[in-house]
């Protein structure tokens, strides 16, 4: 697989940017690919630091779409079937 880091997406400035196999995709979702599997659809990859750019394993998680804008504008999660995928089981 042909993969390097390629740089930073332009509209937003702050994700990393990769080229796999010809494809462009977001650096971290190709680290949650590569480490811990799928992402299920509907879920979104959140870096729970909040650095864009701080793509290591453990500053990832998995989550919908629901609870991902929540996170985002602060918002109480109140039920656990929207909590989180973290290291690819849920929590």
């Amino acid at each position: 697989m042909s993969n390097h880091l390629v740089g930073i997406n332009q509209r937003t400035k702050d994700y990393l940017i990769s080229k796999v196999n010809n494809r462009m995709l977001f650096e971290h979702r190709k680290v949650w690919l590569e480490q811990c599997g799928n992402i299920p659809k509907g879920y979104m990859i959140h870096h729970i630091n909040g650095d864009k750019k701080d793509n290591r394993k453990e500053n990832l998680v998995c989550v919908s779409r629901k609870v991902h804008g929540k996170l985002h504008s602060k918002s109480v999660v109140t039920n656990p079937q929207d909590v989180v995928i973290k290291d690819g089981g849920l929590i």
